[in-house]
């Protein structure tokens, strides 16, 4: 596995992203899709536990929506990143 890259090496990922902060949903599911084996595979290592790795890869991508729903978007958002939490855990 390579290197982690960095959001402004993939420059139709943040297309994509402002396009779902303004509510494209079509541009949201581009994002899931593109990273969604990624971050499950993150979170399984994690947890060790399918239901849970399951649950907080789910999580990953739902709550920037709430996030972007009425705020101004601050930077760019890699899902996984941790740049929306708000909350430590």
């Amino acid at each position: 596995m390579g290197a982690p890259t960095r959001p402004t090496e993939h420059p139709e990922d943040a297309v994509l992203v402002r396009k779902a902060q303004q509510g494209d949903m079509d541009a949201f599911e581009s994002l899931v899709r593109k990273y969604q084996q990624r971050v499950y595979a993150l979170c399984r290592r994690l947890t060790g536990a399918h239901q849970s790795a399951d649950d907080l890869a789910q999580e990953t991508f739902i709550r920037p929506i709430s996030l972007w729903s009425g705020s101004t978007p601050r930077g760019p958002y890699t899902p996984g990143s941790g740049r929306s939490r708000s909350t430590p855990v």
